[in-house]
């Protein structure tokens, strides 16, 4: 199955339409998921399950990152967590008790489950092992499915784990308001235009230390646009009926459990304001929490750019970003947001050879590359 197939080809990447925040949407639109690229991925996860649980009964194949948390565009990778069902001890809460009485510690598990899962995989028609990572700090086999056209990654891990429980959060930002999701795709876009984003692993740890300092700088616009985590915990001990929780971190099930943002602003403007306010943010110094909206006073220890994680107080979601990358992405910023901001006058330029206002904000356009008013 080719999925390029699946989803229709535009003679031009970026059509010209009549405003900046139209076509982020479209952008937006055009590289969404659709229902069937949803559902592939769901049955990955339930073939794999179905064979895993005629040799351990009760485990879970249970899917995460961005195939479900409503930023994921169709060429996304599938990441999947093999939970093993929960003992009634509190030596192994998390774990598969006849597993651990055979195997000394959780790691020679994870090892032992990890090179059962590749062996599976090995033997699954169109499906071919990338690589076996059993025995690194992040354990984990990658694969590709050609039938499907996907690209997967799989680890072992338990039902309160805490990718489930971020996956949860950004799906309960990305649907909280509809300027979010168009939002982040022009983000994503001017990353991978500018280079900020590689490939591969790194990739994925860009996009989400890019997706937390978006959450952070929505949380402290004014009006904000969306509620700090320890708000929507909070709204969470409100809601007395709420029984479909799937995390352990207190937050709403659902996004209409959110309040309704009083902030008016265009995605253009708000596009503008995050390129902004981050290409002038003192990052020797100050390190910021979504968990509160706050920023407050980096680790000595910490790596330049620190973003705090909050399910976890002591993690650094951009501890692998260095100094000069760093100065890169703040440089760019500063120029992408002065490019926003002259739009209007870059537009009527422009609009004589019909290029959008996203090329020309992404400075792509032929004439105007490095041409700033």
């Amino acid at each position: 199955m080719n999925r390029d197939k699946l989803h229709k080809s535009e003679s031009l990447k970026y059509p010209l339409l009549s405003s900046l925040d139209k076509e982020l949407q479209a952008l937006c639109d055009k590289n969404s998921m659709n229902d069937l690229d949803v559902r592939k991925r769901f049955l990955m996860c339930v073939i794999l399950e179905e064979i895993l649980q005629s040799l351990l009964p009760g485990v879970l194949v249970i899917p995460f990152g961005s195939s479900l948390n409503g930023f994921g565009w169709w060429t996304t990778d599938l990441h999947m967590i093999v939970c093993l069902p929960k003992s009634q001890n509190n030596i192994h809460p998390h774990s598969f008790t006849p597993l651990n009485q055979k195997f000394n510690t959780d790691k020679e598990v994870c090892q032992k489950l990890l090179g059962l899962v590749s062996s599976i995989l090995e033997v699954i028609p169109n499906t071919t092992v990338l690589k076996n990572k059993r025995k690194s700090k992040a354990a984990c086999v990658r694969f590709k499915q050609s039938y499907l056209g996907l690209e997967c990654e799989i680890r072992i891990g338990a039902e309160n784990d805490m990718a489930i429980s971020m996956t949860h959060l950004m799906y309960l930002v990305s649907n909280s308001d509809p300027r979010v999701k168009p939002l982040f795709a022009g983000i994503k876009e001017w990353a991978l235009v500018k280079k900020i984003m590689g490939g591969g692993k790194e990739n994925e740890k860009t996009a989400l230390g890019l997706l937390h300092l978006m959450v952070y700088y929505l949380q402290t616009v004014h009006p904000p646009v969306l509620p700090t985590v320890r708000e929507m915990q909070a709204l969470k001990d409100q809601i007395k009926s709420d029984l479909h929780s799937p995390n352990t971190h207190k937050l709403p099930s659902l996004p209409s459990q959110l309040p309704i943002s009083e902030n008016s602003q265009s995605v253009e403007s708000l596009l503008q304001g995050f390129f902004s306010l981050f290409s002038k943010m003192n990052c020797e110094d100050s390190a910021i929490s979504i968990m509160d909206g706050t920023k407050f006073c980096k680790p000595s220890n910490g790596s330049p750019l620190y973003v705090q994680n909050p399910f976890s107080e002591t993690e650094n979601v951009c501890e692998s970003v260095r100094q000069g990358p760093l100065n890169h992405l703040q440089n760019v910023m500063e120029e992408t947001a002065y490019r926003i901001k002259i739009l209007p006058k870059l537009i009527c330029e422009a609009q004589k050879d019909k290029h959008s206002h996203l090329s020309v904000m992404l400075n792509i356009a032929p004439h105007l590359q490095d041409h700033l008013i």
